[in-house]
């Protein structure tokens, strides 16, 4: 069986058993992946240079957040999925 076939009959399965838990977790993070990232990209515009250092608390969320922001898929991941299942 071809490699690509095969991957793509996975993804069939995958997406086909996936409850509507799942598809509202996957949408839920795709929400909080953005609201996360606007406010740490605002929070650093904001403070400048000061809150990239690791004194300051900002810098600190930053990292958190983008941390999180990948951590279980990404945004784009769970967009694209969640895109998929709303046909």
């Amino acid at each position: 069986m071809d490699d690509s076939v095969f991957r793509n009959e996975v993804k069939a399965f995958l997406v086909e058993s996936l409850t509507p838990e799942m598809k509202r977790v996957g949408e839920l993070k795709a929400k909080m992946g953005k609201a996360g990232r606007y406010v740490s990209h605002n929070a650093m515009q904001l403070h400048g240079g000061i809150g990239t250092t690791d004194e300051f608390s900002v810098g600190h969320y930053f990292k958190r957040l983008a941390a999180i922001g990948v951590m279980f898929g990404s945004r784009d991941s769970h967009l694209s999925r969640y895109s998929k299942l709303s046909v």
